[in-house]
């Protein structure tokens, strides 16, 4: 039997309905797992409810987390923000934590991740923090733009065996104080955290870049697969 694998959605106001990229769709079903989207708007009373029936979980890219949730006020540059859907993945993050399920953080979902466990955020890089490097890249999502140096010994290095690849960047927020239950498992030429983990448990972890979108890069392809392994170690063990 397959594994299903829970994924976040983003929401329009506007035009009142969820969505989501195909991308993370498609990169699931090719590492051989089934995708079920996850609403946002969602009570975040109701994540314990919605893990139970997936095994593992992916918290995707989208709009900025609200600089409240890091004790800050929001900086002229912070873009939109979605305080229901910051709650409830919030939540998620933190129930997959008490559990050990699986999660994979992309993007915004690693700022999420960092968030949740007490960390905070730049709120706009090209104003807080600067740097010659060009994070919000004006070439494709599916090309990569610079590349990152991953820590060995991590989990990161262990699923992808490089100490460099070459990613893309799509982002104009990023980690500036790292949660303390946390550890950087890859940084950009620059300096700046673009991979995370949580040591203590067998599968948290978080990347800056979207590799759902680097559909013919192998580095890609192995970050879920790897998460879809985990999802069958932890379905296996929870029965």
């Amino acid at each position: 039997m397959k594994n299903k694998i829970g994924i976040t959605c983003s929401y329009d106001y506007k035009r009142s309905y969820f969505f989501l990229s195909h991308s993370y769709f498609s990169a699931i079903v090719k590492a051989g797992g089934v995708p079920l989207l996850l609403p946002a708007m969602l009570d975040s009373s109701h994540a314990p409810a919605v893990l139970e029936n997936i095994d593992a979980l992916v918290l995707t890219g989208g709009g900025d987390v609200d600089s409240y949730l890091f004790n800050e006020e929001p900086h002229q540059q912070q873009g939109e923000v979605d305080p229901p859907r910051d709650h409830f993945e919030i939540a998620l993050i933190r129930e997959a934590m008490k559990r050990d399920l699986p999660a994979l953080c992309i993007c915004r979902g690693l700022q999420v991740l960092n968030v949740a466990c007490g960390g905070t955020l730049y709120q706009d890089l090209e104003s807080q923090r600067l740097s010659p490097l060009q994070h919000f890249q004006r070439t494709h999502r599916p090309f990569p733009s610079h590349s990152v140096t991953i820590k060995p010994k991590t989990l990161l290095f262990s699923i992808l065996n490089e100490k460099k690849i070459r990613v893309n960047s799509i982002h104009h927020q990023g980690i500036k104080g790292l949660a303390p239950e946390l550890k950087a498992n890859a940084r950009s030429a620059d300096g700046l955290i673009e991979g995370i983990e949580h040591p203590g448990l067998t599968f948290i972890l978080g990347v800056q870049w979207h590799p759902e979108t680097l559909e013919n890069t192998p580095h890609a392809q192995a970050l879920f697969r790897a998460l879809v392994e985990a999802a069958k170690k932890y379905n296996k063990n929870s029965c």
